[in-house]
Order: C-alpha cells, then sequence, then structure tokens
C-alpha cells in the first residue's frame, strides 16, 4: 500500500493540473497491471512501484503549460518545480524522468536531468518509463477501452493478452510504437494479443 500521504501529494498535484485525470489515471491501472504482470522480469520492489503509480498519474500535467507542446517535458518540470510530499529530491527526480519519457525521445546522455541520476537509477527509470509507454498507447483513445492486461513471459518476448472493449487497432498501434524503450530494456519483442470481450458490463 502507498502511504496516504504520498497518495494525497500526488492527487493534489494531479488535480491543479491534469486536463484529464481519468485518461492519467486509467494509465496508472495498465502500468500497475505491467509492473505485476511482469514482476520476474523486472525485479523490481515496492519502493519503485510507487514510484511508477506517481510518474503514470502526473505523466500528463505539462498540458496545463503548453498545450500539446512537448508536454512531456513539460511534466518534468512541474514535478521539480513543484515536488511530491513524503518523495525525497532523488525520488522526485526519478517520477519526473520517467513522466518526461512516457513519450517522443528514449533517454539520451544529452539530457540534463536525465545526467543527474546515477546507474542505478537509470536503470529503475528506464524500466518504469517502458511500462508508462505502453500504457499511454493502449489508451490512445481516452476512452479506457482496456480493462485487464495478462502478462506471459518467454526468453525472447512478452505476450500480453489485452481484454477490451470496442474497436482497439489505433491502441495496438501506438503501444506497439511506444514498445521502443522496453524492448531496448529487456530485450524483447512484445506481442498484443487482443481479446474483445462481449456482453460484459464495462468498468466504469
Amino acid at each position: 500500500m502507498i502511504p496516504l500521504k504520498k497518495i494525497y501529494s500526488i492527487k493534489k498535484l494531479q488535480e491543479k493540473y491534469d486536463p484529464e485525470p481519468a485518461h492519467s489515471d486509467h494509465v496508472t491501472a495498465i502500468s500497475l497491471q505491467l509492473f505485476y504482470g511482469l514482476k520476474s522480469l523486472h525485479k523490481l520492489e515496492q519502493e519503485e512501484r510507487i514510484l511508477l503509480h506517481a510518474s503514470a498519474t502526473l505523466h500528463d500535467i505539462g498540458y496545463y503549460v503548453n498545450g500539446n507542446y512537448e508536454h512531456h517535458k513539460n511534466s518534468m518540470k512541474l514535478i521539480l518545480k513543484h515536488g511530491i510530499e513524503g518523495f525525497t529530491e532523488r525520488r522526485i527526480l526519478m517520477v519526473a524522468n520517467i513522466a518526461r519519457y512516457h513519450r517522443k525521445a528514449l533517454p539520451n546522455p544529452k539530457h540534463k536531468f536525465w545526467g543527474e541520476l546515477d546507474n542505478k537509477e537509470k536503470e529503475i527509470v528506464s524500466k518504469l518509463a517502458s511500462f508508462v509507454r505502453i500504457a499511454d498507447g493502449l489508451d490512445r483513445s481516452h476512452r479506457n477501452l482496456v480493462q485487464k492486461v495478462n502478462c506471459q513471459i518467454s526468453p525472447t518476448s512478452v505476450m500480453l493478452y489485452i481484454e477490451h472493449f470496442g474497436e482497439l487497432n489505433n491502441e495496438i498501434y501506438y503501444a506497439q510504437k511506444k514498445s521502443d524503450l522496453f524492448k531496448e530494456v529487456f530485450f524483447r519483442e512484445i506481442i498484443f494479443l487482443p481479446k474483445l470481450l462481449q456482453n460484459i458490463k464495462k468498468v466504469p
């Protein structure tokens, strides 16, 4: 469980800046499903799970600054500027970097705030950012179509069984496109296997 103080701090920042919190909350839910489903692969613990929760929840707050223009970088800047109560400065830096890499460029030594992380922190940030990238792709339409993701790991690939409502082609396309960091970090291809849910009431 995440301490209530940390949850309050995360939600407070989200409520102030995120124009579409329902999307961010859904991305958080999918990211956490990936985290738990791939635990034997990433080998991270509860502390890292908290970082993932924070960064996925806050990944789009940068829209507040200047619309869609570099909103990933603006999310990073807002997190660094305001901080998150209950998180150390190092953990805030990691959350900011994860949010920054939820889209567009992959981590690069030339990026200022990436360069401020040590090697262990970079490894954690890369793993967690790869989950947020995929989860964000799986809610590309912001319609919360994906309900559940089950993971199966093999030596060369990861199969994601995706239970969903509606037409999912756009989500699959962008999730595949945004799986680039995952492939780089875990040396595995990702295979997306959609399963349409029928005659089941959609979870609100």
